[in-house]
């Protein structure tokens, strides 16, 4: 058996590409805590929190 492992491109994703582009301009252009984060960096929870408020 020698086929591809893994997931397919785009399998299982949560944001569609819009999206993911939104939550990578908030990152890029605010602060922590101007989005109102108690995370001292952009961790995976930090990321994931800013999803969940918008």
């Amino acid at each position: 058996m020698s086929g591809k492992r893994g997931r397919k491109p785009d399998e299982q994703r949560v944001l569609d590409a819009a999206q993911e582009a939104e939550v990578q301009r908030l990152i890029r252009t605010h602060l922590r805590g101007e989005l109102r984060l108690d995370f001292a960096l952009w961790g995976r929870a930090a990321v994931g929190e800013v999803i969940r408020q918008r």
